[in-house]
């Protein structure tokens, strides 16, 4: 983390910590922010499920009311770390890198800034392409009224000009 941040940060871009209330808690996150957009990452120990052996607790509650069933398994942490967007965003599919069995997460760092980098581009090509929309919806909206005023201008001219003649 330390590496990243300190990359992070001689490349210009801010670092942060982000405080959200979700369910009642307080989640804490750290964010990298490039160009004003606010990129939150979560390091996590990935884990995997193992055959789960009911406790003696539930082997009693099970025989007394056989129709409930205990959990299967069991998560077990397996040593390998994860770094990328929290689950529930709407990164979470975008940057998110771990450990995997040819590569260490360490490795993949550089990886993580281009992701973030070139999401950072994206939404500001979509922003700019955004108010460029709204520019050209605002000038043809002008120039419908424009054209709405001079034709009832215009009609209020021949009405004008229809009264005066019949008079």
């Amino acid at each position: 983390m330390h590496a990243l941040l300190t990359e992070a940060e001689s490349r210009g871009y801010t670092v942060e910590t982000q405080t959200d209330l979700q369910r009642g808690d307080a989640v804490h996150t750290l964010a990298i922010v490039i160009r004003g957009r606010a990129f939150p990452l979560v390091l996590t120990e990935r884990t995997a499920k193992v055959p789960r052996e009911p406790t003696p607790q539930e082997l009693r509650r099970q025989e007394c009311s056989p129709w409930t069933r205990g959990p299967k398994y069991d998560e077990e942490f397996i040593g390998r770390l994860a770094l990328g967007a929290p689950a529930g965003t709407g990164y979470q599919h975008s940057y998110f890198y771990s450990d995997g069995a040819r590569w260490t997460l360490e490795s993949r760092l550089g990886h993580l800034l281009q992701d973030l980098e070139r999401l950072a581009a994206e939404a500001e090509r979509r922003e700019r392409e955004k108010e460029l929309r709204e520019a050209e919806q605002r000038r043809r909206w002008y120039a419908a009224v424009a054209l709405a005023r001079e034709q009832q201008v215009e009609q209020h001219r021949a009405r004008v000009l229809t009264g005066q003649t019949r008079a």
